[in-house]
Parts: C-alpha cells; sequence; structure tokens
C-alpha cells in the first residue's frame, strides 16, 4: 500500500463500499425478518436505505471524480478502484453511469483500471438501456443477455484485454455458453414472422 498515491482517498472509498455493503445487508435482514408474506409497499419502505446509501455515494464519487479523475490502481490501488467502479454498478441512474465509464475509459488507456470493471459497466448500462450487450459479461441464469455480433465477442474481449474468452467466463456461471448458430437464428426470425402473419390475421 506504500505505493499508492493516496491512502487517505483509499479508506474514503473502503468506507463508502462497505457502507453500501451494510445498507444491503440491513435491507436483506429487515426482509428475512418479515418471513413469508412480504408486499411490495414493505420492499420499496425497507428499501429506502439502501438508496439513501446509494444517492450519498454517487453525490462523494462525483466529488472524488471532479478533483481526481477516475480513480485508479496508481492513486487508490487494486481495492480502492474496485469500490469506485462498485458505486455506478449499482447506482440506477444511467447518466451517471455513462459519466463513470467515459472516465473509466480515460483510466483503461493508460492501463490504470481493471478491463473487466470497463466490460461490465458498459454491459451493464446496455442492459438497463435495452442495448445488446459488446463484451458478453451480463449474465442471465443460464445464458447471457442478448450480445452484439456474437460471433466476434471474443475478439472484442480480447482487444479489450479481457483474459478468458465468453465460454470460459460462462463456465465461471455455471453454464456452457453456446451461440446460436446462423441457421437457429434464421429459424428463430422466421417463427416471429410467422407469429406475427397469424396475429395479423386474428
Amino acid at each position: 500500500e506504500n505505493l499508492i498515491q493516496n491512502p487517505k482517498l483509499l479508506e474514503e472509498l473502503r468506507e463508502l463500499w462497505a457502507k453500501d455493503q451494510e445498507a444491503l445487508a440491513q435491507y436483506e435482514e429487515a426482509i428475512n425478518a418479515l418471513g413469508g408474506t412480504v408486499r411490495y409497499e414493505d420492499h420499496k419502505r425497507l428499501f429506502k436505505v439502501v438508496e439513501r446509501r446509494w444517492d450519498i455515494n454517487k453525490k462523494k464519487l462525483d466529488s472524488i471524480t471532479a478533483i481526481h479523475g477516475w480513480p485508479g490502481n496508481t492513486l487508490v490501488g487494486e481495492e480502492g478502484a474496485k469500490a469506485a467502479w462498485g458505486i455506478p454498478q449499482h447506482h440506477p441512474d444511467v447518466f451517471f453511469k455513462r459519466k463513470c465509464l467515459s472516465l473509466m475509459k480515460t483510466a483503461l488507456e493508460k492501463g490504470d483500471i481493471a478491463p473487466s470493471h470497463y466490460a461490465q459497466l458498459y454491459d451493464r448500462i446496455a442492459r438497463e438501456t435495452w442495448q445488446k450487450q459488446k463484451y458478453g459479461t451480463s449474465m442471465r441464469e443460464h445464458a447471457p443477455f442478448p450480445i452484439k455480433d456474437p460471433r466476434k465477442v471474443n475478439e472484442r474481449r480480447s482487444q479489450l484485454g479481457l483474459d478468458e474468452s465468453i465460454e470460459v467466463y460462462a463456465l465461471y456461471h455455471g453454464f456452457e455458453y453456446a451461440p446460436l448458430s446462423e441457421k437457429e437464428i434464421q429459424s428463430t426470425y422466421e417463427k416471429a414472422q410467422d407469429d406475427y402473419a397469424k396475429f395479423e390475421e386474428f
């Protein structure tokens, strides 16, 4: 840690992340305490603690980046950089996420952050704005969320500096990745066309 330029900032980021995790744990605990019957209103009310914490963390990170730019490995070490990245990952505001992503791009170009952090935030924004993801880091239970031009996904992963192929990454998530073949894509498309034609007739 003596190689870290700003140990004080690392401490601050550690604390922000710890409080994020603490708020989520409190929420889980409160939900569990209600037992089997949890209404939407309960979720909404109990989740306010988490939302308040996320807003505080967003404001703090905004003021940190205004002074220092994106806090990367040189400034706050890998742990600090990971905590900084976690804040936009959790916050629902997509404009905040995009702002962080563009600051992270500059840090990535200097080799100052983990490429996986950039890829995951990029894909998360895509998913939350109903776009296809670029790097295949956003996973559902047994498949990734839709990927743009899936045949080139490993090429893009490798260009960005990600260590593993999407096939290996999927195994970490407990399933085998099998992209749709051209034939399957075509038959899915034809089925959709067919369904639409039936709907029109109806």
